[in-house]
């Protein structure tokens, strides 16, 4: 899976999975944790709040990309996206 900018509007990032299958994630000039602005509390805040109608645990899915990418364990989008792929596939 690649990750790159995404031309929907409104829309940060596309995931282009091996099968072909894009997935639009993350808002258009919101901040997440990988920016660097958002505090470990408002991370914690942020996944608590989108878990209830979110699907985590689809790897095709927006609302796993942000979770795990934009929202994920480090401020680091390139360990987040290799932490997504080790915990997918």
């Amino acid at each position: 899976m690649k990750i790159e900018k995404s031309t929907r509007k409104g829309k940060r990032f596309v995931a282009i999975f091996d099968d072909g299958t894009k997935v639009h994630f993350g808002a258009r000039g919101a901040s997440t944790y990988i920016d660097g602005k958002r505090t470990e509390q408002e991370r914690n805040n942020y996944l608590k709040r989108h878990n209830v109608r979110e699907d985590f645990n689809n790897p095709k899915s927006a609302g796993a990309l942000s979770a795990r990418i934009l929202w994920g364990q480090t401020k680091s989008f390139d360990k987040n996206h290799e932490e997504f792929m080790n915990h997918f596939f």
